[in-house]
């Protein structure tokens, strides 16, 4: 059954785990199954499908009734058991412990490439997610937001959490390209705020996220974001875009640094510069105390 976990929001490669990320929609057909299997794969045989499923069958990660395929419930509450058991303990997954931080504590990470700082980033970003109080405002700045272009699975999971969880967040983009816009368009909604065109100050290549008084600020190698803006101008139809070409941008060997830091006094002052921006409706506020 573990094997089967390594296949959520990564590279697709193995036809079971097609097969698992379209049973996710619902029960189909062995016919059904084949048809959707070789549109994701392309070169995927019959015999090579139905192979997939027995082995996942004898895995008992998935069922069949009938002609019927689904997926087994006993294999996702594994899945959610496994799962759960990191996540209410998070120390299990944070060598740093970062949730024990006090005021004015701060820890540093480097990296080799911007797409290895965004996995990182968006690690330690999930842990704190959870802890931040649900009333609480949380704050982002992107210059150009390339990352829903570069890994989109992960980005939109992300994204959809705040309207799940009734969560409110201010995400301001600095850039005003058409794929700014599209982004703004497409992703704004009663718990997204989006504005576009402002920078509070920091440059081309910093980054900004503050949830409660946590605060990670990035930066990134001036040449990657020379890249990056070009890229956003360059791109006229924001509906036929080169998401493979911002994929290889984001990992060419271009330094990165995450910093992040618990301390009220700076976070506070953030809140204030985003609060000149934005209309946050009760009962959500960006500061320590309701309005």
């Amino acid at each position: 059954m573990w094997y089967y976990l390594t296949m959520i929001f990564s590279r697709k490669i193995l036809i079971e785990e097609y097969v698992i990320e379209i049973l996710d929609s619902g029960p189909q057909t062995g016919p059904a199954l084949f048809e959707r299997v070789l549109n994701f794969h392309g070169i995927a045989t019959k015999q090579a499908v139905y192979k997939a499923l027995r082995k996942l069958l004898q895995d008992e990660v998935i069922n069949k009734q009938g002609v019927y395929y689904s997926l087994n419930r006993v294999w996702l509450q594994k899945i959610k058991h496994f799962s759960n058991r990191h996540i209410i303990k998070p120390e299990s997954v944070d060598i740093t412990n970062i949730l024990n931080f006090e005021d004015g504590d701060s820890v540093i990470y480097t990296f080799k490439n911007p797409f290895l700082l965004d996995i990182t980033w968006g690690h330690l970003y999930d842990i704190l997610y959870e802890a931040n109080p649900t009333e609480h405002v949380m704050l982002n700045y992107h210059p150009h937001e390339w990352l829903i272009l570069s890994r989109t699975e992960t980005e939109k999971f992300w994204l959809g959490r705040f309207s799940k969880d009734r969560k409110m967040m201010c995400f301001t983009v600095g850039g005003t390209s058409n794929l700014d816009k599209k982004f703004q368009k497409e992703y704004s909604s009663d718990y997204i705020k989006i504005n576009l065109g402002e920078n509070y100050g920091l440059r081309p290549n910093q980054y900004l996220s503050v949830q409660d008084d946590y605060i990670f600020e990035v930066t990134t190698d001036q040449r990657f974001e020379k890249c990056v803006h070009d890229f956003f101008e360059a791109c006229i139809d924001a509906q036929n875009v080169n998401q493979k070409q911002i994929v290889e941008i984001s990992k060419l060997k271009y330094r990165s640094k995450l910093k992040l830091s618990k301390n009220k006094k700076k976070a506070d002052m953030w809140r204030k510069k985003f609060g000149k921006d934005y209309y946050i409706p009760k009962p959500y506020y960006l500061f320590n105390e309701t309005k």
